[in-house]
């Protein structure tokens, strides 16, 4: 791997950890006070969890977002795959705010419908130019 790569890698990693930072003041000024008031299923992960979880998930969408611009960013279809996956991560962030920031779990559970739709779009658009991609 050359250091432009390494650069590219570890830049595409940062950004997605960077949405996760954003979301993560939200989550954390809300969970010990409102979050933690709502009637929550027994089967709910405890709130460390999440954090734990949403690094991962933050770390693999970077390595994707890496695989995509190593799939060739003069692609069409490359590039309605960033543009996406930047809906992608906005609508993260928006959730958080929705969800978390203004404690609304209709606007949440709105932001979450919607994210997931713009997920299953990037995901059967990513097949078509890398397997990888569309498999993280």
């Amino acid at each position: 791997m050359t250091v432009k790569k390494i650069v590219k890698f570890c830049i595409a990693i940062a950004l997605c950890m960077m949405v996760g930072f954003i979301g993560l003041f939200f989550f954390t000024t809300s969970v010990p006070a409102w979050y933690a008031g709502l009637l929550k299923p027994d089967i709910t992960l405890p709130s460390w969890i999440f954090i734990n979880l949403w690094t991962v998930f933050y770390i693999l969408m970077g390595i994707s977002l890496y695989l995509t611009f190593q799939s060739g960013s003069q692609r069409h279809d490359v590039k309605h795959g960033l543009i996406l996956f930047g809906s992608q991560l906005l609508l993260n962030i928006v959730w958080f705010f929705c969800f978390f920031g203004l404690h609304s779990t209709f606007l949440g559970l709105m932001m979450m419908l919607l994210l997931w739709v713009v997920i299953l779009c990037n995901i059967f658009l990513a097949y078509r130019f890398s397997l990888p991609v569309a498999m993280l």
